[in-house]
């Protein structure tokens, strides 16, 4: 499933080919194999389906791609109106224990919602998209 790509090496990226000059897609294979490992690591597997649809939800369209979209994604749980109703859960729990994550927990959470919302198109049942996403969860 390989695929020749032209990528531009922004200063991230950069910075992991540090002394790879060599073989640099080898280096970029391996810092996402090692990224893909901490998302499936790291991503609750206590989560209802309910309660991942209610966090894609409420992360829908938020600028996820920093530091601080990823430390207070939570926020965006708490503040989505209609969440719990609409999805059945906990809203204010869901947004209390996604503020208690790490930093790599809260990360793999937004992974995998970015994830969902990308194979959306392709998968519309939503424990489809969810499972190709990565998430798993309880009945």
């Amino acid at each position: 499933m390989g695929e020749k790509l032209s990528i531009y090496a922004g200063e991230p990226m950069a910075l992991a080919l540090i002394g790879h000059d060599e073989n640099r897609s080898g280096r970029v294979n391996q810092v996402c194999d090692r990224y893909l490992q901490i998302v499936a690591q790291d991503a609750p597997r206590h989560w209802t389906q309910a309660q991942w649809c209610a966090a894609c939800d409420a992360l829908n369209g938020v600028w996820l791609r920093d530091e601080s979209g990823i430390r207070y994604a939570w926020a965006e749980i708490a503040d989505a109106d209609g969440l719990a109703e609409k999805w059945g859960v906990d809203a204010d729990a869901l947004a209390q224990e996604m503020r208690g994550m790490t930093h790599g927990q809260r990360t793999a959470v937004v992974e995998i919602v970015q994830r969902f919302w990308n194979l959306s198109p392709d998968h519309p049942e939503p424990a489809d998209a969810l499972k190709a996403a990565g998430a798993t969860f309880s009945q």
